[in-house]
């Protein structure tokens, strides 16, 4: 009996020694020749690749949220804007996509004073905001419906974010 327990403790050591080895030869070892050259920053004509994560203020409200987030577009700062985006909005729309739907045309004019609220939740609110985009087609009214939530629930400090967003031309039927 004691001979088969050494036995069966020797096969376990060497099982776990190869299992070791293999483990540490797929490391991935760590660079350390010279860094990188420090990438040129982006001109001021074009939007930066990569959004901040996380926007120049915090909104504590959802209606400072809506009024930080379209100060942002009204001042050509999409970077700005997409941090305001909650992170499930970040990954389902791509900083790329969401300037490119501003392609050709600049936010004008926007009315958060006094959005029309029309969802509320614990952590939510859904609100709708007139605003009016110039462009090619001249000034063009619209009203986005944005879906706010508190992305640090049950913290002293909110951080309200941009889960959803839709826009719709004004006057047009709805849709559901």
């Amino acid at each position: 009996m004691k001979r088969r327990t050494t036995v069966f403790l020797i096969l376990v050591c060497a099982v776990a020694a190869i299992l070791a080895v293999i483990y540490w030869s797929h490391k991935t070892a760590v660079n350390t020749g010279a860094p990188a050259p420090a990438a040129k920053p982006p001109s001021s004509s074009t939007p930066a690749v990569t959004p901040p994560a996380v926007p120049k203020v915090t909104a504590t409200d959802p209606y400072k949220l809506v009024g930080l987030y379209f100060s942002s577009l009204k001042d050509g700062d999409f970077p700005g804007a997409y941090a305001y985006f909650s992170p499930d909005l970040r990954k389902t729309l791509t900083y790329q996509a969401f300037v490119a739907g501003f392609k050709g045309s600049s936010l004008t004019s926007f009315n958060s004073s006094s959005p029309r609220v029309v969802g509320a939740g614990n952590i939510s609110l859904v609100v709708q905001v007139p605003y009016t985009l110039s462009g090619t087609a001249g000034d063009v009214a619209y009203t986005a419906t944005l879906r706010c939530v508190n992305i640090t629930p049950g913290t002293a400090q909110a951080d309200w974010r941009v889960e959803s967003l839709s826009s719709q031309r004004a006057g047009a039927a709805s849709q559901s």
